[in-house]
């Protein structure tokens, strides 16, 4: 089980150890203790944005094959579709506009170690939020074939596309 505090920005982790199958708890109080971060950096995000990539690709080929919208000629769809357009934008809003700017700047003669070492949570909270809006989303155009929650997985795909390790 997972569990992310937004008020410290720390990880914990309980999981079963493998072979005695008793609980194991893992704390990752910062980035610290990662080896690479940078590369932790690259991989996490092309993880999120890929992700986001292959479910909107599926659902938009659901929708070419006329599987989708999963909810036809049924009365609410246009709200269902407004509401998880809506309730998508919130956190892509929040981590770009609110947590974006608390991701630190790279300073010079800082190595891109050092740097991600730091901003790798605060990025990764931002990325993870984006992502999540636009899965919302891309639920949300699969269940009713709206163009509302289309033009938010776009907007999630770009956000996500722009505020990469290389950017």
């Amino acid at each position: 089980m997972n569990h992310w505090s937004l008020v410290t920005g720390h990880w914990s982790l309980v999981t079963n150890a493998p072979s005695h199958g008793a609980p194991l708890l893992i704390l990752l109080s910062s980035t610290n203790n990662i080896p690479d971060p940078h590369r932790a950096s690259r991989v996490l995000h092309r993880a999120l944005l890929g992700g986001l990539v292959v479910i909107s690709t599926v659902f938009l080929v659901l929708g070419l094959t006329d599987v989708a919208p999963l909810i036809r000629d049924a009365e609410g769809v246009a709200i269902i579709g407004y509401l998880l357009a809506g309730i998508g934008l919130l956190p892509i809003i929040v981590g770009m506009l609110v947590l974006r700017p608390r991701v630190p700047r790279r300073t010079s003669g800082q190595s891109e170690a050092e740097y991600w070492q730091g901003a790798l949570g605060p990025a990764m909270l931002v990325w993870t939020l984006t992502e999540a809006g636009g899965i919302m989303c891309a639920v949300g155009a699969l269940i009713t074939g709206l163009w509302a929650p289309m033009v938010v997985v776009a907007v999630a795909l770009t956000c996500l596309g722009v505020t990469g390790p290389g950017h």
